[in-house]
């Protein structure tokens, strides 16, 4: 603030003559070595004396003081969690803008170790805070929300096949497939069967999830890829419908040939019809109380080269479609379950070592816990969803050791190459002592 001596005065030791124009820079307190101890240290451990200046005081006090206080800190807090290595290269360096108000530091050179960024992706999962902006019965059962940001901002990008996990109330975590357009930045559109005998996530979405409601999703992943082929057939079982629909619309968009088999428990329960009808014969309904059930012969009967079969839906559907197209070429298949597939083991669990190489520790597994369980018992962050083999979050780095692969997510041939496992469910393979793997 500018003052104008009205009189000649010493101030200070300064000479102020009437008419001068007086510039009061009241932070600069701040950094008077006769009242704050070095003050051109850089010191986050710096006590915060209670009449700091910075924000000013009295009724010109800043209204922002509350908020720039909040974000400093919690900003902070997030800059070293996900660069813990992080160090200034020079602390005795100063690089100060001239300011008579307030010197602002210019710059303030930092390093840290490329590694932790890959470690942050693995202990943190990334979380947006987004609204319903639309809530539509889309069949019988079946619900969509379309999310969005509350400022209207971009979304991160995804690609076909992609899922989202909502955050619900009792810190419930779901997954839900993204069924929108990918190129538009603004939305997340997901669908949801509600079911009565399910774990009650789906519930909670249908009772309380209605147009401006608040929810925290994470950033979209993708265990579900939709991979280059020259032709695609899709096979979709009631609400395995969702991932499909971005598969058909980037299909389309590229210009390939397709066909949907998609079945449901009647024409009412079948959700998107009015969106899949502009296709004409390309897609097929199987309404099961007027038609049956799907005829996968017809469909998977005779092979075809240069072409996958996406197939998303209930277990006994995804069960026929690995029978009858066994006889394809390998890697034909691609599937997504809701659910964990049953696996039939003909001997006990026993213990074995798990050595964790980025966290520098071991640990032992006993016969009647997940690598996850012992890992969260040692105090390794490791983040996990599902914690049944179907999500993919804890997908963890294999560096050696025999895996005995149980999730519901990797390929055969994934599972054969023995690079990543989920250590929710998977374990060491057989007599295998010891498990080494990048966490």
């Amino acid at each position: 603030a500018s003052r104008q001596a009205m009189i000649d005065v010493e101030l200070g030791g300064a000479q102020i003559k009437k008419g001068d124009m007086v510039w009061i820079a009241l932070s600069s307190v701040n950094t008077d070595p006769t009242y704050i101890d070095n003050p051109f240290d850089f010191d986050i451990h710096r006590p915060d004396p209670q009449d700091h200046m910075a924000f000013s005081t009295g009724r010109h006090k800043c209204l922002g003081n509350p908020l720039a206080r909040v974000q400093g800190s919690v900003g902070l807090q997030v800059l070293f969690e996900r660069l813990p290595s992080i160090k200034v290269d020079d602390p005795d360096s100063l690089d100060f803008v001239r300011m008579a108000l307030l010197p602002a530091r210019r710059s303030l050179n930092v390093h840290w170790d490329l590694a932790d960024i890959e470690r942050s992706k693995q202990a943190a999962v990334r979380t947006l805070d987004l609204k319903v902006a639309e809530r539509i019965e889309e069949s019988e059962g079946v619900i969509s929300l379309k999310l969005v940001h509350p400022d209207g901002g971009e979304l991160p990008r995804w690609k076909p096949g992609a899922h989202i996990d909502l955050h619900l109330e009792g810190e419930m975590v779901r997954q839900y497939s993204l069924s929108g357009d990918h190129e538009d930045p603004t939305c997340y559109r997901v669908g949801i069967l509600r079911e009565p005998a399910g774990r009650g996530g789906s519930a909670a979405v249908h009772d309380t999830l209605i147009s401006a409601t608040p929810i925290t999703v994470s950033w979209p992943r993708n265990n579900f890829r939709f991979a280059e082929a020259e032709q695609y057939l899709f096979i979709a079982g009631g609400i395995g419908i969702t991932p499909i629909l971005a598969m058909i619309r980037e299909a389309e968009r590229q210009g390939k040939d397709w066909k949907l088999l998609y079945g449901g428990r009647s024409r009412k329960s079948m959700a998107f019809l009015a969106e899949l009808e502009p296709h004409g014969d390309r897609v097929q309904l199987v309404p099961q109380d007027e038609l049956g059930h799907l005829d996968l012969d017809s469909v998977l009967g005779t092979s075809v080269d240069n072409t996958l079969i996406y197939c998303c839906g209930p277990e006994g559907l995804l069960q026929a479609v690995e029978e009858k197209s066994a006889h394809w070429p390998k890697g034909s298949l691609r599937l997504e379950r809701f659910a964990p597939k049953v696996v039939v083991r003909d001997h006990e669990d026993e213990p074995f070592e798990v050595e964790f190489t980025q966290s520098q520790k071991a640990v032992t597994v006993s016969a009647d816990e997940s690598i996850l369980d012992a890992a969260k018992r040692e105090g390794i962050n490791v983040i996990s969803s599902c914690e049944n083999g179907t999500c993919g979050t804890c997908e963890t780095l294999v560096v050696s050791g025999d895996v005995d692969h149980r999730d519901s997510i990797l390929t055969a041939d994934e599972q054969e190459a023995n690079k990543t496992m989920m250590i929710c469910v998977s374990r060491a393979q057989g007599k295998c002592p010891k498990l080494v793997l990048s966490r």
